[in-house]
């Protein structure tokens, strides 16, 4: 019981107060240059449960409380966007599927794979590239979900410098399905 306790204070740490740091001070470097883009890392696992990874689950749903928090505080000037990765190609997918299935992980990596919209996980660079996106366009408070794959367009009806509340992508197609809710703009600089 004190390893689950342990382990889980250290992934709300890494998960929830480093976020929180990082954009804190990034936030004042930016506010002294005149605005800037943060984007913060959630996880797919905000649109669901996360059975027996409840930190991991919490510490996700907090990363875009935040994010839509700080979209809001630091609008105009700063950007703040979250994605939200389904499982990636990573050290931290082969632990998960070890634990789900210690004695057969390739099934249990099988399984997850063919629950992606693509029927595989997401790669590292697919990641990075979507990073790069929204680093490179006016869009705030964007929380985006890229199951497996990565989009090529943004659909018509968007509009710049507007904080929104949820984007999600559909990897199905090349376009981005976008369901949102406007978020009111701050009426006085808060940083």
């Amino acid at each position: 019981d004190a390893y689950k306790r342990q382990t889980s204070r250290r992934v709300l740490d890494v998960n929830v107060v480093g976020v929180w740091l990082g954009m804190k001070y990034a936030a004042a470097s930016m506010h002294q240059r005149c605005g800037g883009s943060i984007v913060n890392v959630a996880s797919t696992a905000v649109l669901g449960g996360t059975p027996y990874l409840v930190a991991y689950g919490a510490s996700k749903h907090a990363v875009i409380g935040m994010t839509k928090t700080a979209a809001v505080e630091l609008a105009p000037d700063t950007r703040v966007n979250a994605i939200c990765p389904s499982p990636i190609q990573t050290r931290m997918m082969r632990s998960i599927e070890r634990g789900a299935n210690p004695d057969d992980p390739e099934s249990a990596r099988d399984a997850f794979a063919q629950s992606m919209p693509l029927g595989r996980y997401g790669e590292p660079e697919e990641v990075a590239a979507l990073v790069a996106f929204l680093f490179s366009v006016p869009y705030l408070g964007l929380q985006l979900k890229a199951s497996g794959t990565m989009f090529h367009t943004l659909p018509d009806g968007m509009v710049k410098n507007q904080p929104f509340d949820e984007a999600i992508i559909t990897p199905t197609t090349k376009d981005v399905a976008v369901s949102y809710t406007h978020l009111p703009l701050p009426t006085r600089d808060l940083v």
